[in-house]
Parts: C-alpha cells; structure tokens; sequence
C-alpha cells in the first residue's frame, strides 16, 4: 500500500499528492500534523528511507533554528522526542511503498524510483 506523510501547508507534498493521484494510485494520507507520530512509527519510516534521524530533519524551520547548537549532542531518541513534539520539522514530503520510502524532494523522480519498484 502506498502512503504519502503530508502536510498540506507544503507545496512540495501537494505536487506529489497530485502527482499520486494523476497516476491514479491509492494511498492513505497520514497526516503527521494532525496525528502525530510515535517513536516506533519514525523508526519504522527512518529504516524504509534507510536513513538516520538527522536526514529527515529540516534545519532551515525556526524550530529546529532554536535547538541547532544542542542538536549534535543528543541521543537518536531525544532527537526523535524533538520531532514527535515539533513535527514541522519533518521533511517532506515521505512517500512510502511497502518497505520502501523515499523523500520527494524536490520533484517526482524519487516517487517514479518508487513506482518502478511497484510494478515489478
């Protein structure tokens, strides 16, 4: 099943919500703004990106501007507590496929990298 982590405030995660929809591909919307995400969800998400928690960060919001010079001395889960707690931090938008993931940013290609592991 694909997903699409969303905030609708981004205009990067609409043109990939409508890149989705113009393929005609059933997703589910987690929309981490209004529902926010658990530690065992980021680590889930964080293993399908095949990432570390510093790369799903955005470093230019104010949030993460007000903790940058504590930020390198943290634990990954004081890190993701920080996420959890201020998840317009979050880099987006996610769009997940089974257990694959990928950040699309900034244009579609990671999500047809997606879609070319779908119909194998």
């Amino acid at each position: 099943m694909w997903q699409i982590y969303y905030n609708g405030n981004c205009s990067k995660a609409r043109a990939a919500k409508a890149y989705l929809d113009e393929k005609q591909i059933a997703y589910d919307i987690i929309n981490y703004l209004e529902a926010p995400l658990t530690p065992e969800m980021i680590k889930t998400l964080l293993g399908k990106l095949g990432i570390g928690i510093d790369g799903l960060v955005r470093v230019k919001e104010e949030a993460f501007k007000a903790i940058a010079l504590e930020w390198f001395t943290w634990s990954d889960d004081e890190k993701i507590a920080f996420v959890i707690e201020n998840p317009i931090v979050i880099e987006r938008p996610v769009v997940v496929y089974d257990d694959h993931a990928v950040i699309a940013r900034p244009d579609v290609a990671p999500i047809d990298h997606l879609l070319a592991r779908a119909w194998k």
